[in-house]
């Protein structure tokens, strides 16, 4: 167990009990699990009693994707679209997946004090929604994302399990840091895992590191034929799953600068 001083919401340092290895990232729910994965016991329990926000698509990839909304929701990750949907079965694109992240850095106490990089950081900024904006400028000065060779960001370009998994893991990264969390650390929390990270079709790729250590960490799974399938799309539904299991690895951990956001923040806008 480590004891690091960060700065407060407030400006003033305060004491971060860091438990193993601890702030370790997302998952990524593929329709048809092959192997055991993360559930949400920890973030949000059972017997929790979570604000339903009477999203009218909530229930449409069934009860686990329903509980899992509810939970990211309740932790004021989401708020949903602008037309009061959550967007269950839309694709997410890379502008939303970015504004998620930046606000479960938020969630994780993390403080950066980064400025958004300039606007001209893209070729395509002025076509990021405002409500991405400076989240994804942000993200960029962190060097989260990146963008393509052309210069462009696409924020309504569908993410993919394999860039998703590099972007969680970027993010994980930050939180290591903040925290002083190291490789040792991080092993040590991992041997007390037992999850499968063998996928028959990520060897060579450039997110392939990213992709077994979040399937180490139970939060990605593959599917009943051992492929990953990495270039497939994510769902705005299947989000909520990663981010929820995402969070039960920081209850899971007690780590005790969790506090959610205020839900009144803007939606999650839409990037059409």
């Amino acid at each position: 167990m480590t004891t690091v001083a960060t700065p407060g919401r407030g400006g003033g340092l305060r004491r971060v009990r860091v438990v193993g290895a601890l702030a370790l990232v997302l998952v990524l729910l593929p329709v048809v699990p092959a192997s055991a994965q993360r559930t949400t016991e920890h973030a949000c329990p059972a017997d929790m009693e979570l604000e339903d926000p009477v999203f009218p698509d909530q229930a449409a990839l069934g009860a686990i994707n329903e509980r899992e909304i509810l939970c990211v929701h309740g932790w004021g990750l989401t708020d949903g679209l602008a037309d009061a949907t959550f967007g269950t079965l839309a694709d997410l694109d890379r502008a939303q997946l970015v504004t998620f992240l930046m606000r479960l850095l938020a969630v994780a106490g993390v403080e950066t004090g980064t400025a958004p990089a300039p606007a001209d950081t893209f070729d395509d900024t002025d076509t990021i929604p405002d409500v991405h904006r400076d989240n994804v400028l942000t993200a960029a000065a962190l060097d989260i994302v990146t963008g393509f060779a052309d210069g462009s960001f696409r924020p309504a370009a569908t993410v993919t399990r394999a860039q998703a998994a590099s972007l969680l893991v970027r993010t994980q990264r930050l939180i290591d840091a903040a925290y002083d969390i190291d490789d040792q650390d991080r092993e040590a929390y991992l041997a007390t895992l037992d999850f499968d990270a063998d996928f028959t079709d990520v060897a060579g790729s450039v997110h392939e590191d990213s992709i077994v250590l979040l399937a180490r960490l139970g939060v990605v799974g593959g599917y009943p034929d051992g492929t990953f399938r990495p270039a497939a799309g994510l769902l705005r539904g299947h989000a909520a799953a990663f981010l929820a299991r995402h969070l039960d690895v920081l209850a899971d951990l007690d780590l005790d600068y969790l506090a959610p956001l205020a839900i009144d923040a803007p939606s999650d806008g839409r990037a059409e």
